[in-house]
């Protein structure tokens, strides 16, 4: 390969020391466990992602893959919430609009949601897209992680607050849940 794209996303609130050190730790994966023989290789840590291509563009198969993680007991939705879903991000996506056309740059946004009428949930999304990313594939890739939620939540039981995230090639959108009528207010955190 004489060429290398490289894209790299810390997921969170990490502080750009943590981001660089998490980055740094998933070059060292990536280099050690898929040597410079494979065309597209990437690593997921605890804080960030990354991968490189020899190509800039995502391929059909890394655009459709998403993988989930979450923390907490995960509260109980009803069946059928992908609109939900998407009506949450749909905030944090404005966000990232308003914040590109100010800086030129799409990265993160968060937006607080109450869903509380639907399904008594209230806390935060947040919508973060991998530099270098069209403005419209990074929507897609928010709106493809927000039905790939459902996979995370479908069989989800519990009462306290829990974090949910959606990886994707391109982006990561991330939901902080509580229960709405017992949940402390984020801005008292």
């Amino acid at each position: 390969m004489t060429e290398a794209f490289a894209r790299g996303t810390c997921i969170g609130y990490s502080t750009p020391a943590q981001c660089r050190d998490c980055l740094a730790a998933a070059v060292m994966d990536v280099s050690e466990g898929c040597g410079a023989d494979t065309r597209r290789a990437g690593a997921w840590l605890n804080g960030c992602y990354l991968s490189y291509a020899d190509t800039n563009a995502t391929s059909p198969r890394e655009r459709a893959f998403h993988r989930w993680f979450f923390d907490g007991d995960i509260l109980p939705f009803r069946d059928n919430l992908d609109p939900t879903f998407l009506d949450m991000t749909n905030g944090a996506v404005a966000a990232l609009a308003a914040n590109r056309s100010r800086s030129g740059r799409m990265l993160a946004a968060t937006q607080e949601f109450d869903d509380s009428a639907n399904t008594g949930l209230s806390g935060r999304v947040l919508a973060q897209c991998a530099a270098g990313r069209a403005p419209a594939d990074c929507v897609q890739c928010l709106q493809d992680s927000a039905r790939a939620m459902m996979s995370c939540c479908w069989d989800a039981r519990g009462l306290r607050e829990s974090v949910a995230a959606v990886l994707g090639y391109d982006c990561v959108l991330q939901f902080t849940m509580h229960l709405a009528s017992s949940a402390p207010s984020l801005a008292s955190r």
